[in-house]
């Protein structure tokens, strides 16, 4: 909703309403979903910068270097399960297999 409303006002001070208005770029809001809530700025601004990367058009937000290896563990995490729920086997899969074989 916040994000639509910049754009339709034309909100100088948005990202997103500048990059609309000044690259004619549109943003499907329609297929957006609420990733997490919080009630104050930082409770706000960690998420957001947690997901977004260089391609984000999201303004930075500055949180300490040792979060960024969280995050990149995190990504790698994501990935394992993508691929697990494509019907692949990952390392992890066959690991946790070759265990509970080990004590049934």
């Amino acid at each position: 909703m916040e994000h639509k409303r910049v754009v339709r006002k034309g909100d100088p001070n948005s990202q997103i309403a500048t990059h609309t208005l000044e690259e004619g770029h549109k943003f499907d809001f329609s297929k957006t979903r609420i990733m997490t809530r919080a009630a104050n700025k930082t409770g706000r601004e960690l998420p957001e910068a947690w997901v977004s990367d260089s391609d984000s058009i999201n303004r930075p937000v500055n949180i300490p270097p040792y979060y960024f290896a969280f995050r990149a563990h995190n990504q790698v995490l994501a990935q394992t399960r993508r691929v697990s729920r494509q019907g692949h086997k990952t390392r992890y899969q066959g690991r946790a297999q070759a265990r509970h074989e080990e004590t049934a």
